[in-house]
């Protein structure tokens, strides 16, 4: 894959932020997208020197990226409907779930008798299995429906790779080492920490499991 590439430099860089900062009390750094060509890892870390308590990121899926290298509040730019848009709620855990699965509700149950304990509430956006999960649902929508809930830079991308031919397909586990192969070129692109091979080999550990797409 080949692209543009922007050299600069660092010092002049900083020093120009730290200008910026110092004449602007309150300021919130914003870090989104690909964090402008820097990485979202690397803003979040910057806006950390700069001494900024509270960071901005565009969308719910980019807190991933700015949560481990920013230690104050992440503020998401993108409206969030429902009741995560209401003032009273102040975590994730106070958002009553649309549907309840009985059989997960059973084998939590049973784990819980086995001795297992589960995360932390603030272990759900760590680096392991994520915690908290949403379905999109797609029943009776188009995709010129589905694609008008998406931000402006999800729409653009998922039509540049239309334009491009790029193909989805579902795969299993001896496919996994080249589906990881392009999920890190993605990370290194995007400035996201990827997960180890293992993560998804555990995942996918044999054809009667759910495929993967690529």
């Amino acid at each position: 894959m080949t692209g543009t590439t922007l050299r600069i430099d660092e010092a002049a860089w900083r020093t120009s932020l730290d200008r910026v900062r110092d004449a602007t009390p309150g300021l919130v750094p914003v870090a989104k997208g690909n964090g402008y060509g820097f990485g979202l890892p690397r803003l979040a870390a910057e806006a950390t020197r700069l001494g900024a308590d509270t960071i901005a990121v565009g969308t719910p899926g980019e807190l991933d990226a700015v949560a481990d290298r920013f230690p104050g509040t992440i503020v998401v730019l993108t409206p969030w409907p429902g009741a995560i848009a209401d003032d009273g709620v102040r975590s994730l855990t106070a958002v009553p779930p649309d549907e309840h699965d009985p059989a997960a509700a059973r084998l939590h149950h049973t784990l819980r008798h086995l001795g297992w304990k589960p995360p932390k509430d603030a272990a759900g956006f760590a680096a392991g299995q994520p915690k908290f999960n949403f379905w999109l649902p797609l029943k009776g929508r188009s995709a010129d429906d589905v694609l008008k809930g998406m931000n402006q830079l999800w729409r653009r991308n998922i039509k540049k790779a239309a334009k491009l031919g790029v193909e989805v397909s579902e795969g299993g586990p001896d496919d996994l080492g080249e589906f990881h192969r392009i999920y890190v070129e993605t990370a290194e692109r995007d400035g996201f920490t990827p997960r180890a091979l293992s993560y998804f080999q555990n995942m996918c550990p044999s054809p009667e499991t759910t495929p993967i797409s690529a």
